[in-house]
């Protein structure tokens, strides 16, 4: 019996005749696991490519909120601002006014 990678459901085969010598599997039956192989090869592709893109972004937006972190601090700084936990709103309109 094979596993199907997709349901995780056992998939048997069809076979003709009582003994083994005369076992037969029907054709249709080897195109459908087949196509299910086939068709969980390009979901893992797809998978292993979706993780790639999130990684990326994942890590670009790491980036970003490290430098506004920056930036806030710097705003901070130029703006004055001393009120711990609020500095970011606060650099916020401080960052729109000097725009």
């Amino acid at each position: 019996m094979n596993r199907c990678g997709l349901a995780s459901a056992r998939i048997g085969q069809w076979q003709i005749g009582d003994d083994d010598e005369s076992r037969e599997t029907f054709p249709w039956v080897i195109g459908v696991q087949e196509e299910m192989e086939r068709l969980r090869k390009r979901v893992e592709e797809a998978e292993q490519a979706h993780v790639k893109r999130l990684t990326l972004l994942l890590d670009n937006l790491t980036s970003d909120v490290y430098n506004l972190t920056v930036q806030v601090a710097d705003l901070e700084k130029v703006k004055g601002c001393t009120s711990a936990g609020h500095g970011f709103y606060f650099s916020i309109g401080a960052a729109r006014s000097i725009l």
